[in-house]
């Protein structure tokens, strides 16, 4: 049982399905994400609420989820001010909560599906935050999970809309659909052959962002990247999600291209295997950055794919995600993180390869 694994059991939350379950183009495609912001009616922002109507907007969200939707909390429901920082940092590394939600240490909730497909954080930047995330490309199925979990909390707590602007959200660059879906991509071959660029800037004509592992302000590190929509008006969010569709479909076939130009031969295949072995050894001889610990991941990672070394691929997605939070903290978040960025970068990739001390 991974340290994950064992921090969300102890939450008594199931295990995401994004970490757990292969996806369509798993080779390249790591895990979908759908997200959505709402704010209810008759309340302010959070940031501008009261004790008294945060207690109110958090008591709306779970009465709604038991009249209208009890498979959303099915999984399991947290308060902010009962999870320890240690607790809450295994709600980041699952993609449960974001790092946002992690610095509200005087409120907040959290309620997961049994499945560990759908979360809901409550009192993040906006009263609400919808999402789904599923392993491999899989953009339709989970824009379906959110749409249908948005419909069913919506019947017993109306959210704040606007004709003429959509839905009302904190921020303003979200206001209309307040929906983002991003693919989340492991691009190796086209760095390695540096037709990245080129490739980005396709996706970028066909109207995504292009981002790293956790968004806004982080890096794409160990080549993983984000490719997501840009706001749209609130009737533009099915064609906003086409279009990832689209762009990360695109990135997939060039980089299996790539790939194909790197490692068709079969010196080239044994020659990655004894890279990512290497690396894995080197792990061991010395303390590395978050940075170097998560190419070790990405290489190891994209043995995996052409199957030169053994290993799984949504095991692989897990250790992205663990070594992608390290990374974000690294580059200003909250002061909270520290001391887990610090000391467990190392100790956690060692954990990870499961090699002998």
């Amino acid at each position: 049982m991974t340290s994950l694994q064992r921090g969300l059991a102890g939450l008594g939350l199931p295990y995401p399905a994004w970490a757990s379950q292969a996806g369509p183009s798993h080779d390249v495609v790591v895990s979908t994400r759908c997200r959505a912001a709402r704010n209810l009616q008759g309340l302010p922002f959070p940031w501008r609420c009261s004790a008294h109507q945060i207690a109110e907007a958090q008591q709306r969200v779970r009465s709604a989820m038991e009249a209208q939707a009890p498979t959303l909390m099915a999984g399991g429901w947290l308060l902010r001010t009962r999870t320890p920082a240690r607790e809450v940092s295994t709600l980041v590394e699952a993609r449960y909560a974001s790092l946002t939600w992690a610095s509200q240490e005087g409120y907040g909730a959290l309620a997961v599906d049994a499945e560990g497909s759908v979360a809901v954080m409550a009192q993040e930047e906006d009263h609400l935050r919808i999402q789904s995330i599923l392993p491999g490309l899989q953009v339709q199925s989970a824009r379906a999970k959110v749409t249908q979990a948005a419909f069913d909390l919506a019947v017993h707590a109306p959210f704040a809309w606007l004709p003429g602007l959509g839905f009302l959200t904190a921020s303003p660059a979200n206001v209309g659909a307040a929906e983002r879906t991003s693919v989340l991509l492991h691009l190796p071959g086209l760095e390695g052959l540096d037709r990245l660029a080129s490739a980005i800037n396709a996706a970028r004509c066909l109207g995504c962002s292009v981002r790293g592992l956790f968004g806004e302000g982080t890096r794409a590190v160990g080549a993983f990247f984000q490719v997501s929509n840009l706001p749209v008006d609130a009737n533009g969010a099915a064609a906003a999600a086409d279009r990832v569709q689209a762009a990360a479909g695109h990135l997939v076939d060039a980089e299996r291209d790539a790939r194909r130009d790197l490692y068709g031969a079969d010196e080239a295949r044994t020659a990655l295997a004894a890279r990512a072995e290497a690396a894995a050894d080197a792990a061991w001889s010395g303390t590395l950055t978050a940075g170097q610990a998560l190419e070790v991941v990405s290489l190891r990672r994209l043995a995996m794919a052409e199957q030169v070394v053994d290993g799984s691929l949504p095991e692989a997605g897990a250790w992205v995600s663990a070594l992608g939070l390290v990374c974000a903290v690294a580059q200003g978040a909250a002061p909270v993180w520290e001391r887990y960025q610090a000391v467990r970068h190392t100790a956690l990739l060692r954990s990870l390869l499961r090699k002998p001390t």
